[in-house]
């Protein structure tokens, strides 16, 4: 039987190389060499079992859903099959644009139908009630740092209350919208949502239990135009005062895990009843913090309710498969599991509404605002949430446990008491770290700059793989070369085991003074930085105070450790990546998506591997492993310009938005100056045109928006970037001109100007008022101040089309002072008026464009 001798790792290391005193005679030669050896192919194949093991944990806690429903259930118990039977006829409807047949009555009359059905057919212990809302309003909205103002009228919204007997006088509001974008049959965006909302009507009506105050399902009709049909009930319906807070159901995908997002603002109670409550939890505080610094381009309901209703509430989002989200390709056979969809969402949400009825802070939840929380889940088994001040706590802790074990440590790691020398190699160390660290990030922007530069962006679009060969691989392999440095040039010949608790230590303290900077500037994100830091920081304590170990234990443990970090940080980035890289396809022309998707892998890649790289001083001919890294990085360009690094396919789609326009342009007289028509191109992402070869020649709209506003163009609700548009001259669409504007009154007294007009078009009007340069605007009688640049607003009608009228006041400096106005209407429902040509158009497009098409009339007037 072997020997077991246990050795002391921390006793006095003579760091020269003087051959006495190695952590007694046990240590003896041993001291100076890692007792155990990896070829270049073994050390090259444990990075990559390490690699692919984290990989595998962080893809299956992502893609973890629960099973099919039992065989045993009851007609009290949620049914997935009943939610998947709702959404197949919802979303049979095809696009249901606010306006169109398919939303104002065929979506409508299919929920009003289900409903009556579920409260004829529903049980005694609570009551249903029912209420078709036809809304008008108007108020400002800022998307994108710029406000325009958003008129609706006659938009339709179904509300139904379920309660106890005699009703209770508060309410939970849930919220999801039936309506979607044009091509977008909405199957998950929010078609699902909704599905599910009509079981949780089921069987909260045929439950024998009286649920305590109320909950109001609200279908809103008018999402995506933005935001009007949540609006219009939250500011007029008869039920909206009784509501204490909301959960909002989205989507920003096709399926996979509905995500807690945002929360609040400042009422913790809810993200603590949400952890208690929900079977299968997943939320993000860094999410909500992403989401509101304006990253994301879109935004929710939870807005209004939060900034119109002043009321709490939870938002919810499916993240999955994003690049099917607005698109054609939104139907119930691009949600991946949906049965495990269902499930997750409805049990989730259904346990949620319960637990937040018999809170004790629903009844007065303003009593209960005390600050924002922390929230994440690991894995999906485990919420954990908690206060900023808390937070300060343990980062404080952290911190404390953190540099208390680096101290302790490297006290005990000197030669004759010449603490100095192992100071000055330790904070080489730690600086030889800070510096490959910032290498590999600007390495990585220095390739996105390059591949963009060259015309070959989003080649991993599609090909998500390439991602690592392009930018993960250069930042790990950074972050080896900084382990060979410290090994060959700052450490020098000195004990092994010394080797390793400096490299090891560097890597912590990093990370700690990383999370001091976080924890300085208040992001509650920190969470992540501190989990990294954490458990090694543990490790090193416990062990220095111990004063025992064994050397190649502690280094394997020490990694072992780290990797519930990796873990966490490879769950955490599957999701970021699957968030990012879709919207990558529609952020638009001028940003370049490489930078955004560069920085994100080399920052997760330092935060994942760092720790796993000191392994690599134990590889022998460590450059055969940097060569093969290199030889993958290098072949990863040829794969960048080769068919395989094709951005788009018909599952990844490039967006584009194609308009065929009629233009008007009229003189101060009211007299037609120029007309003309053309099909207007927008593409939604870098590469744009480029791509399309008959678009390649057209012409571009860029020297013309500079001279001329919006370009002459219809720029309707969210206002799209003008670079990357392209204009093909071509005949009259044809269709009927609706859009008109009418001079109601016309004065100019002295300075003081007075103008009152009627415009009137389709179901999607914009409005566009901007005076020139000896015209000062005073006011109008919308809800918004004007300004002295382009003053937008966007009227967007269910049913019943009427005018819209307008009052202006300003001051002229002269009579030859004008004010342009542009009106315009679109037309995105209205496939039947297509011209022949604009349909052969559409057909040239490749199969793998989602091409958006609408009808458009624009009219300017100088007035």
């Amino acid at each position: 039987m072997a020997e077991i001798r246990r050795r002391n790792v921390y006793r006095s290391v003579d760091l020269n190389n003087s051959g006495n005193n190695v952590d007694d005679a046990v240590e003896d030669a041993h001291g100076w060499e890692p007792v155990f050896r990896f070829s270049p192919l073994s050390g090259f194949v444990l990075l990559l079992i390490w690699s692919s093991t984290i990989f595998t944990i962080g893809l299956y806690f992502n893609d973890n859903l629960p099973t099919t429903d039992s065989d045993v259930l009851t007609k009290f118990d949620f049914k997935t099959d009943n939610v998947l039977q709702d959404l197949k006829i919802l979303a049979s409807f095809g696009p249901k644009v606010t306006g169109s047949h398919a939303n104002e009555y065929e979506a409508v009359n299919f929920l009003h139908n289900r409903i009556v059905d579920i409260k004829t057919n529903g049980g005694s212990a609570n009551e249903i009630s029912y209420d078709l809302q036809k809304v008008s309003g108007k108020f400002p909205l800022t998307i994108f740092s710029k406000t325009y103002v958003v008129t609706y009228e006659n938009i339709q919204n179904i509300v139904v209350k379920v309660g106890p007997r005699g009703m209770s006088n508060y309410s939970l509001l849930i919220n999801c919208h039936f309506d979607s974008v044009p091509t977008s049959p909405g199957a998950s965006d929010d078609g699902l949502n909704c599905a599910v909302m009509l079981e949780m009507i089921r069987v909260l009506s045929l439950s024998p239990k009286k649920l305590p105050h109320n909950i109001i399902f609200l279908f809103n009709g008018a999402e995506e135009n933005p935001l009007i049909g949540s609006h219009g009930f939250i500011t007029e319906h008869k039920w909206a005062h009784e509501i204490k807070t909301f959960i909002n159901l989205e989507s920003c995908g096709a399926g996979g895990k509905e995500t807690l997002f945002q929360a609040g603002p400042n009422h913790p109670w809810l993200i603590k009843t949400y952890g208690e409550a929900a079977k299968y939890p997943n939320g993000l505080v860094i999410a909500e913090e992403i989401f509101q610094s304006g990253l994301i381009p879109s935004d929710t309901d939870f807005r209004i309710f939060r900034d119109f209703g002043h009321i709490p509430g939870l938002d919810f989002a499916h993240c999955k498969n994003g690049y099917v989200y607005h698109t054609k390709f939104d139907n119930i056979e691009s949600i991946e599991s949906p049965h495990g969809v269902i499930k997750h969402t409805g049990e989730n949400i259904l346990s949620l509404s319960k637990a937040i009825l018999n809170s004790k802070e629903f009844i007065n939840p303003a009593s209960y605002q005390t600050g924002k929380q922390v929230f994440f889940d690991i894995f999906g088994l485990v919420f954990i949430n908690y206060s900023e001040d808390f937070a300060t706590s343990l980062n404080i802790i952290t911190l404390f446990i953190s540099l208390l074990g680096i101290i302790l440590t490297i006290s005990m790691l000197n030669s004759s008491g010449n603490i100095l020398e192992v100071l000055v190699k330790f904070l080489m160390t730690l600086l030889s770290l800070l510096t490959f660290l910032i290498i590999a990030v600007c390495y990585n922007l220095f390739i996105a700059f390059a591949i963009d530069f060259f015309g070959y962006s989003l080649s991993w679009y599609t090909n998500t793989g390439l991602l690592i060969l392009i930018y993960v691989i250069p930042s790990i392999f950074m972050m080896i070369i900084n382990t060979i440095v410290v090994d060959k040039w700052i450490m020098g010949n000195i004990a092994f085991n010394a080797k390793i608790l400096l490299s090891c230590l560097s890597i912590q303290l990093l990370w700690t003074l990383f999370l001091f900077a976080s924890f300085f500037l208040n992001v509650r994100s920190s969470y992540m930085l501190m989990i990294i830091v954490l458990p090694n920081a543990l490790w090193t304590l416990i062990t220095v105070l111990q004063k025992r170990g064994n050397r190649k234990l502690w280094h394997a443990l020490f990694i072992l450790i780290s990797s519930f970090s990796s873990s966490m940080i490879c769950y955490n980035g599957i999701t970021s990546f699957r968030l990012f890289i879709p919207i990558t396809g529609r952020i638009g022309v001028s940003k370049n998506p490489e930078f955004i998707i560069s920085l994100l892998a080399a920052l997760l890649s330092v935060a994942a591997f760092s720790f796993v790289t000191t392994l690599f001083l134990h590889v022998k001919k460590q450059r055969v492993v940097l060569k093969i890294m290199l030889g993958l990085h290098l072949m990863s360009f040829l794969f960048v310009i080769s068919p395989m690094g094709f951005p788009f396919s018909v599952e990844t789609p490039q967006r584009i938005f194609v308009t065929h326009v009629n233009r008007q342009f009229f003189n101060s007289q009211m007299s037609t100056e120029y007309s003309d028509s053309l099909f207007w191109i927008q593409s939604m992402e870098r590469r744009g045109w480029h791509l399309i070869p008959f678009l390649r020649d057209a012409s571009r709209l860029d020297e013309f928006c500079e001279k001329n506003g919006y370009c002459g163009l219809p720029w309707f609700s969210k206002v799209r970037e003008r670079t990357g548009s392209t204009c093909i001259p071509f005949a009259s669409h044809g269709l009927k001109d609706e859009t008109q504007l009418e001079i109601i009154s016309k004065e100019l007294i002295g300075k003081e100007f007075h103008l009152e007009f009627q415009i009137s078009g389709s179901d999607h009007m914009g409005l566009i008022v901007t005076p020139s340069e000896n015209v000062t605007l005073l006011g109008w009688n919308l809800p918004s101040q004007v300004t002295q640049t382009s003053n937008i607003a966007s009227f967007v009608q269910g049913i019943h089309n009427s005018s819209q009228t307008i009052v202006l006041e300003a001051l002229k400096d002269s009579s030859d002072s004008v004010i342009t106005i542009e009106v315009y209407s679109l037309y995105f429902h209205h496939q039947q008026n297509y011209s022949s040509d604009f349909h052969k158009f559409l057909k040239k497009f490749p199969k793998w464009s989602d091409v958006v098409p609408a009808l458009a009339t624009y009219k300017l007037y100088l007035l």
